[in-house]
């Protein structure tokens, strides 16, 4: 294997980690932000 492709493929490796953990993050961020509304909502409906 050559040195440009082994460079080339941790490029590939890093760009698609820091993409699926874009993604992950997305994921997790969008789930505690509907719990959180839910929780509100849940609250509200406590309270009024």
């Amino acid at each position: 294997m050559h040195e440009s492709e082994l460079s080339f493929l941790k490029k590939n490796f890093n760009r698609s980690r820091s993409e699926f953990e874009v993604a992950v993050l997305n994921e997790v961020f969008s789930s505690s932000l509907c719990f959180f509304r839910l929780k509100a909502s849940i609250i509200l409906q406590i309270y009024t």
